[in-house]
């Protein structure tokens, strides 16, 4: 009997198959920078500046993390940074503070997801080679 091949051979380094957090974030981030055309009856204002600065990083780090699982830890960082922004920044757009939080909620968890599992397949891989 054929034994089953393993998702990575352990110390390559390269990431197993897991790419949907970096789809949901790639996504997220996407909807975030198109919100403010969307949702903002102020297109200039903190909020929507914020959501195009944050929106175009959110995205380019969930495109990076699908060959650098490292760039799942910034996604998480900057996620955090859209959950908090509207009380930083005091938005004065409920539509737009409840875009943020909800955005910035899923890209935190999701980003801290895929980093975690992945520290938990490089370090198991570790010991086992």
């Amino acid at each position: 009997m054929a034994e089953p091949t393993p998702r990575r051979k352990p110390g390559t380094g390269t990431r197993p198959a897991r790419p949907w957090t970096d789809w949901v974030n790639a996504l997220a981030g996407l909807w975030l920078f198109l919100s403010p055309w969307a949702m903002a009856p102020e297109v200039s204002s903190a909020a929507a500046w914020n959501a195009w600065i944050f929106g175009l990083v959110i995205t380019l780090l969930a495109l990076a993390s699908f060959t650098d699982r490292r760039a799942q830890w910034g996604n998480a960082a900057a996620g955090f940074w859209v959950f908090i922004s509207p009380w930083a920044l005091t938005y004065q757009w409920v539509a737009m503070a409840w875009n943020a939080w909800i955005v910035g909620a899923i890209v935190t968890i999701v980003a801290l997801s895929g980093a975690l599992s992945g520290a938990r397949r490089g370090f198991s891989a570790t010991i086992r080679a």
